[in-house]
């Protein structure tokens, strides 16, 4: 490939990166706006609404993943739920993992496309629900045997947040 054409490609890839990086503010300024909409409107009954949403949603996601994985004949372990996740994390964090493994994995996350639209809008507090429920439903319905900690999350406010998995039998 000639440099120009080369220089195009990763041009377009990086336009494809940005792309990205707006749907997801765009999914986290929808989810903010309809969560607090239910609220304001329903009270508790409407945040136990949005809550169970999500944790349905995650489950949705977890479960199309498992398949995918399934179908395409990657094991059911936590190695393949991050190397071959169902949406790009490309521009959309800044973390650092420092655990991977099948049965084990940690990572920290420093920035967050959703994190940020949450913030740039002043809708952290719609964030932390999603954040509370979804990783958890998705990722143990991909895998019923996950133990999800995540002692830290932006959204609490904390400077990262802290995925802390295990999927031992003990």
């Amino acid at each position: 490939m000639s440099e120009t054409k080369h220089t195009e490609a990763n041009h377009e890839i990086e336009k494809l990166k940005e792309a990205v990086k707006t749907l997801g503010g765009f999914y986290a300024s929808l989810y903010a706006h309809l969560a607090k909409e239910v609220i304001d409107t329903f009270g508790e009954k409407g945040e136990e609404a949005i809550r169970e949403g999500t944790r349905k949603y995650g489950k949705w996601r977890g479960a199309n993943l498992r398949k995918a994985h399934q179908e395409q004949g990657y094991e059911i372990n936590l190695k393949n739920l991050f190397e071959h996740y169902d949406m790009p994390n490309t521009n959309m964090l800044k973390s650092h993992r420092f655990k991977t493994g099948e049965r084990e994995w940690a990572s920290e996350v420093f920035e967050c496309t959703l994190y940020d639209m949450w913030e740039r809008i002043g809708m952290v507090d719609m964030g932390l629900l999603y954040c509370e429920e979804f990783h958890h439903a998705m990722w143990q319905t991909y895998w019923d045997k996950i133990k999800l900690e995540m002692p830290k999350i932006l959204t609490q406010p904390n400077d990262r947040c802290r995925f802390e998995v295990d999927a031992t039998d003990e």
